[in-house]
């Protein structure tokens, strides 16, 4: 008997609020998917900055190169 009072407050809970958890999910996985594109972006933009550099730095090496010859 208390097991099915258990189940049946189980259920009603469950049924009453779960458009509540269902949105707060929805918000959830809506900030989760905001914050991974901003690392992403930052991410992206710190690997065209170490490319730059290697870039600039074989530049400088093959001036300097050019110079001695």
């Amino acid at each position: 008997e208390t097991r099915e009072e258990l189940k049946e407050c189980a259920k009603t809970l469950a049924e009453t609020h779960a458009p509540h958890i269902e949105y707060a999910k929805k918000q959830a996985l809506e900030s989760i998917d905001l914050v991974k594109y901003k690392i992403e972006k930052q991410y992206n933009k710190i690997n065209d900055a170490i490319k730059a550099k290697n870039l600039q730095k074989a530049k400088e090496k093959e001036h300097g190169s050019n110079e001695i010859n």
